[in-house]
C-alpha cells in the first residue's frame, strides 16, 4: 500500500463541512476521502477501489490529533461485505474473543454445543450420591439415599454390595482423573465402556475417603459416540456413607 502523505485542511469544526465535500486525493488505484453527514458534523473516511480492493488501512494520530465519537470517545468501524483483520486478536474485554480463528473462538467463548463442557463446567463432570446404584450381588438389599443427611449422602444396604455410577463424557472432551468423597476409605476402580456391548476397560483405580483420599490418574477416556465411564465403588460395610465426588475432563 503506497505512502498517503497528503494534508487536508478542513476549518477549525467538522461540522464546516459538506456531505460528501470531495476532500480527495488519489494514491494509485484508491481514492481516499474525507466527507460529513449533512447536520450532523459526523466525519467518514471512505475507500473506493476503482479496480481489486483496498487491503488495508492506517489511521495514525500526531500532535494531539485524536479519533473519537463524541459520547462514547469510540471510533465506530462499520464493514459491508469484508472483513477487518487486526493486528493481534481483539481481547474479550474489548468485544472480541481473544483468538484469530472461528473454531478457536467458539471452543474459547462455549459457543460451540460440543466445547460446551458438562451442565456449564468446562473442567469437571460432578459425582452426586445419587448417581451411584447397587451392583447384582443380592436381590434383596440396594444402595439408598440416607434420610438422615437429607440426601447428602449414600450408602450400601449390606456389605455384599458395590456400588456402580456411569457418566457420559462431553464430545470434544476427555476424562483424565476421578477423586471421590467418602465416610470411610474404600477402594474404587475407573472403566470405560460402549453403549452396543457389555465389556468394559479398565482404566485405573483409586482410594476414595473423607478428604478425597486417592484421586485416580487414570488413563484418559477421550469421548466419542459410544463410549461412556463407570466407576466401581468397592463399599465394604453399609456403615460407609458416599458424599460425591468429580471427574475432572479437558478439550482434547
Amino acid at each position: 500500500m503506497a505512502t498517503y502523505k497528503k494534508i487536508i485542511h478542513t476549518g477549525s469544526n467538522i461540522s464546516e463541512l459538506t456531505n460528501n465535500s470531495g476532500y480527495k486525493t488519489t494514491d494509485n488505484n484508491t481514492t481516499y476521502s474525507i466527507s460529513a453527514s449533512a447536520g450532523y458534523g459526523n466525519a467518514s473516511l471512505n475507500l473506493s477501489p476503482s479496480s481489486g480492493s483496498a487491503t488495508s488501512i492506517q489511521l495514525q494520530t500526531a500532535n494531539g490529533v485524536s479519533f473519537t465519537e463524541p459520547s462514547t470517545n469510540n471510533v465506530q468501524v462499520t464493514v459491508a461485505g469484508n472483513s477487518i483483520n487486526w493486528a493481534t486478536d481483539l481481547a474479550i474485554s474489548n468485544g472480541g474473543t481473544g483468538k484469530s480463528t472461528v473454531a478457536d473462538a467458539r471452543s474459547k467463548s462455549g459457543l460451540d454445543v460440543n466445547q460446551s463442557g458438562h451442565l456449564g463446567y468446562n473442567t469437571r463432570i460432578k459425582i452426586l450420591p445419587i448417581d451411584f446404584m447397587q451392583d447384582s450381588d443380592s436381590t434383596t438389599y440396594n444402595y439408598a439415599l440416607t434420610s438422615a443427611h437429607n440426601g447428602g449422602s449414600g450408602r450400601v444396604m449390606t456389605s455384599s454390595l458395590e456400588a456402580i455410577g456411569s457418566w457420559n463424557i462431553p464430545l470434544g472432551f476427555k476424562a483424565t482423573h476421578t477423586k471421590i468423597y467418602t465416610s470411610s476409605n474404600t477402594n474404587f476402580s475407573v472403566y470405560e465402556n460402549s453403549i452396543s456391548t457389555s465389556g468394559a476397560t479398565w482404566k485405573g483405580n483409586g482410594m476414595a475417603g473423607s478428604t478425597g483420599g486417592t484421586e485416580s490418574n487414570h488413563t484418559d477416556i477421550t469421548a466419542s459416540t459410544t463410549n461412556y465411564m463407570s466407576v466401581r465403588l468397592d463399599l465394604t460395610s453399609s456403615s460407609y456413607y458416599v458424599y460425591g465426588g468429580y471427574i475432572t475432563i479437558a478439550r482434547i
